[in-house]
């Protein structure tokens, strides 16, 4: 989800009835992990660790806030299906 409909929100929490609500609306396209070659839309930003196991990825606290960026197109450019075609609505 990129904004909520008056453009000054963000979603900072995770309400799931809001995201399913959004994806009946709006529906959304396929991705995969960050730097995968998976979906229309990968994730755009590296994966951190949020509870503090011991992993190689960096606490997530430590690292600036994600601000992706809502695109009407796929950002992989080897998926095969268009923005459109790949969007699914429930």
């Amino acid at each position: 989800m990129c904004r909520y409909p008056n453009q000054k929100e963000v979603c900072s929490s995770g309400i799931s009835s809001s995201t399913w609500a959004w994806v009946h609306k709006r529906g959304l396209v396929t991705g995969g992990a960050h730097h995968s070659n998976t979906g229309c839309q990968p994730v755009s930003f590296p994966p951190c660790n949020h509870a503090n196991y011991t992993t190689s990825e960096p606490e997530c606290k430590t690292l600036a806030t994600p601000q992706p960026k809502c695109h009407t197109r796929c950002t992989n450019d080897n998926y095969g299906r268009g923005f459109f075609q790949d969007k699914y609505q429930i």
